[in-house]
């Protein structure tokens, strides 16, 4: 296809596809005799996704460039992909999954977790698992459609019944979990929940990309404890410094505001100043059990009707 049909097909005008290929490197078309530059299906594939990183946060420069590592040939078998061999993971799960067979990846995560208590299963399986994977991704080892599928089999884990963790609720505190719009990663989420309900929480999943006014809506008629906001690294940081200043200034008193995930480490002050930051699960441990030490007088009541 032309340089126009693409522009159109993307919603990208030509001029700006120009200036992506002569600074980034990418897209890199192919040339007619007479020097006019077509596109295949593959390079509009390619561009579709990195559009749709863009519009979730990620700088078009990085988004560009791991669309050209991509476009390099490579090979999927785990033996050639140092991230995923760091996922510790055995080879067999990998060749299986690259066969389609998504029952030996669950099986050995399913085995895991059974074997380790929720935080460690976490802390040691889950979190450097997608790790692995989004770096694997990051260089071009993957494709999107890989990390999607490893996510849904990592969530499928956490996700059943977690009652059958054996810890009784203890009344408190009471915990409500999302993420700012446009941060539509749930998998955090979703760890996040496993490891406080593990701790007798009273832990209640929102999912992502709940508005302020909704989310302090519920944390004013759950009387929540804590409000617990997920953002990954691609989370533009404007938007997120507004989100989370805006919930700090809104929520009650007694109520905390804890933040996790990649975005909550990086700089320009995303993180309001008397925010919790959760890093990873062994904090979260630690910022609890401080929560439970501190936290002797009773909760607030609401006004009766």
């Amino acid at each position: 296809m032309t340089i126009g049909l693409l522009s159109a097909q993307l919603g990208v005008s030509p001029d700006a596809l120009r200036k992506w290929e002569s600074r980034h490197g990418f897209p890199v078309p192919q040339r007619t005799a007479g020097g006019t530059r077509v596109y295949d299906d593959d390079q509009l594939g390619a561009l579709r996704e990195v559009k749709r990183a863009v519009d979730q946060g990620m700088p078009l420069a990085e988004a560009l460039r791991i669309a050209r590592l991509r476009s390099q040939p490579r090979g999927l078998l785990v033996a050639d992909c140092d991230p995923l061999q760091d996922a510790l993971l055995p080879e067999h799960v990998w060749r299986a999954f690259y066969a389609a067979d998504l029952g030996p990846l669950h099986t050995l995560l399913m085995s895991q977790r059974a074997r380790l208590s929720p935080p460690d299963f976490v802390e040691l399986v889950a979190a450097p698992l997608m790790r692995a994977v989004g770096k694997a991704w990051a260089q071009g080892q993957l494709r999107i459609g890989h990390e999607h599928a490893i996510s849904g089999v990592v969530q499928s884990v956490l996700d059943p019944q977690v009652s059958d963790i054996g810890v009784e609720h203890s009344g408190t505190p009471i915990v409500l979990l999302s993420s700012p719009p446009g941060e539509r990663h749930a998998l955090g989420l979703a760890m996040t929940h496993f490891v406080f309900v593990s701790q007798g929480a009273r832990c209640i999943n929102l999912g992502p990309e709940t508005p302020v006014d909704e989310l302090l809506a519920n944390a004013r008629e759950w009387q929540a404890d804590i409000v617990g906001i997920s953002l990954s690294a691609a989370h533009r940081s404007r938007a997120a410094q507004t989100y989370l200043a805006a919930l700090r200034s809104a929520l009650p008193e007694h109520c905390e505001l804890w933040v996790g995930g990649a975005g909550a480490t990086l700089g320009g002050g995303v993180t309001p100043a008397n925010a919790v930051v959760c890093c990873d699960s062994a904090q979260l441990l630690a910022n609890l059990a401080s929560w439970r030490a501190r936290s002797v007088a009773p909760r607030p009541q609401t006004a009766s009707t």
